[in-house]
């Protein structure tokens, strides 16, 4: 009896024991390491992971298993290796693709998490054990785009085309990474007000051509131009802006007739011809006003206002007795202003004009008209004197054959 109650103890013991190595043999598992290739990524790369590990447990009594996951910063599960259940020691690579994994792509950062998991499940207790044996931090970003202007410029006069081209490519790689065949938005503001609009695409140098008109697209004063990526999940979403200023149509004078010396009789005579420049056209300035200001040592001596003709032509004739000139006047100074208008530049030219003998007073054309009186008289004065000294020298000579000669 006390035999049998041994056997019965020994084989208690015995299960117990083997109930005991079996638990402990489930819990059994080394973790090495976890790593990835680098801590940040562009959108358009692939994340290289590695990991180590020894896994030793009871297949008959439990399930056992190592994974690895990618959770994103709302701790929501983006990505997740095979269950590994084998018994040893492994070491392993996995090669995960940032496209593929279910993010956001407006925002240009995002922040990952890569855990190395661990699960065990023992059917007689029914215990489950899970925990994240290590933890990265990796981030993934956009890459960043730059932009070149060729033949741009910064100012433009009114009616004029702007025509450039736009060469886009990738900020860290340099001119040579060209974005083939995206499209480019081109959009025009000016006080607030989007005044045109269109998309691009690029050519297989990465560069789009702008070919636009400032009218009727461009406002005069500054213009916004902005070029923008769309479409791209791997570039950031950046605004190129740049200013151009368009201002107004320059007018421009070309002297005909005049004469910049002026005689005490003479009439002032000015002929001159207006015109300016639209969508690369001569165009005249008709039927505009231009004011005349006339000076002389700083005072105001005439003012009028004139208009151009239909073909852009000014003419002016101010009499001699309009300009009310006095002896102490040598210079005048001439000034045609064009006020300009919403769109046509203001234009001031100045002329000088040199007073030859500017005395024009009734004195002056009496002595005049009595020089011209006693010239004639004198003419005949000095003719008859002559003609009488020439009968007296006459006179007085002796023939030669008047002359005896006497011994």
């Amino acid at each position: 009896m006390k035999k049998k109650h041994f056997v019965l103890i020994f084989l208690f013991l015995l299960f117990g024991l083997i109930k005991f190595t079996n638990n402990v043999k489930g819990d059994y598992y080394i973790f090495n390491y976890l790593e990835t290739d680098k801590m940040v990524y562009f959108k358009d790369e692939k994340i290289i992971i590695r990991a180590s590990w020894e896994l030793d447990y009871n297949i008959a009594n439990e399930i056992s298993y190592v994974q690895i996951q990618i959770f994103n910063n709302f701790s929501k599960m983006v990505w997740n290796s095979s269950k590994y259940d084998g018994i040893g020691c492994f070491a392993k690579n996995w090669t995960v693709n940032v496209q593929d994994l279910n993010i956001a792509s407006d925002n240009y950062s995002y922040i990952l998490h890569v855990k190395f998991y661990y699960f065990n499940f023992q059917f007689e207790t029914m215990d489950t054990k899970s925990s994240f044996l290590d933890i990265l931090e990796i981030q993934i970003i956009k890459r960043e785009l730059s932009c070149s202007l060729i033949n741009f410029t910064e100012q433009l006069k009114y009616g004029e085309s702007l025509y450039f081209k736009a060469k886009f490519y990738d900020k860290l790689l340099g001119e040579t990474s060209y974005l083939i065949n995206q499209t480019i938005s081109f959009k025009v503001s000016s006080n607030n007000l989007i005044t045109y609009e269109t998309n691009l695409t690029t050519n297989l140098f990465g560069i789009v051509e702008v070919n636009i008109s400032s009218f009727p697209y461009l406002c005069l004063g500054p213009n916004y131009l902005i070029l923008s990526l769309i479409n791209n999940t791997f570039y950031n979403n950046t605004n190129f802006l740049y200013m151009i200023a368009v201002e107004k149509i320059p007018i421009f004078m070309r002297i005909i007739n005049f004469n910049n010396t002026l005689g005490k009789q003479e009439d002032l005579k000015i002929k001159a011809f207006y015109y300016y420049y639209f969508n690369n056209l001569l165009n005249n300035l008709n039927n505009y006003s231009i004011q005349l200001n006339i000076y002389s040592n700083g005072v105001l001596k005439y003012q009028n206002v004139y208009k151009t003709s239909i073909s852009g032509i000014l003419l002016i004739n101010i009499s001699h007795k309009s300009l009310n000139v006095t002896q102490n006047d040598d210079k005048l100074i001439i000034n045609l202003i064009f006020n300009g208008t919403d769109y046509l530049e203001k234009n001031e030219i100045v002329l000088a004009v040199k007073l030859n003998q500017t005395l024009s007073s009734e004195t002056d054309r009496s002595l005049q008209l009595l020089i011209f009186s006693i010239v004639p008289v004198l003419v005949v004065l000095s003719t008859l004197f002559s003609l009488m000294s020439y009968n007296n020298k006459s006179s007085k000579q002796i023939s030669l054959r008047e002359i005896t000669f006497k011994y």
